[in-house]
């Protein structure tokens, strides 16, 4: 299946750039694979001292985070494509930059 992904930039240097990109993944896909499969791919930019953290989200809401210092991953098990039905179809979905991973946490408690 096609998702189409997007990401905040990191600093002044990196919004030069766009950062939508377009991959092709199993159905299968769970949050945790995909944090994976797009670091692998280069999507997620590489930040000095690696603790920072990155909220997966879609028109429906906040998806899961992961936290690179830790290597940690909320709502690991969620499948990607059900949230792509969830959200009518859409294949969209926007990956959020924290530079302070406590900032994500705080974010996730309000809901």
């Amino acid at each position: 299946m096609k998702i189409i992904v997007d990401r905040d930039s990191v600093c002044a240097g990196d919004d030069i750039y766009n950062h939508e990109m377009t991959f092709e993944v199993p159905e299968s896909l769970t949050v945790a694979e995909f944090f994976n499969f797009v670091q692998n791919h280069g999507f997620l930019a590489a930040i000095q001292g690696n603790d920072v953290a990155w909220g997966l989200q879609n028109s429906t809401g906040k998806i899961g985070e992961y936290f690179t210092k830790t290597g940690e991953v909320t709502h690991s098990e969620i499948n990607i494509k059900d949230k792509i039905d969830e959200a009518g179809g859409k294949p969209n979905f926007y990956v959020r930059y924290y530079s302070n991973p406590e900032w994500s946490r705080e974010n996730s408690s309000r809901g």
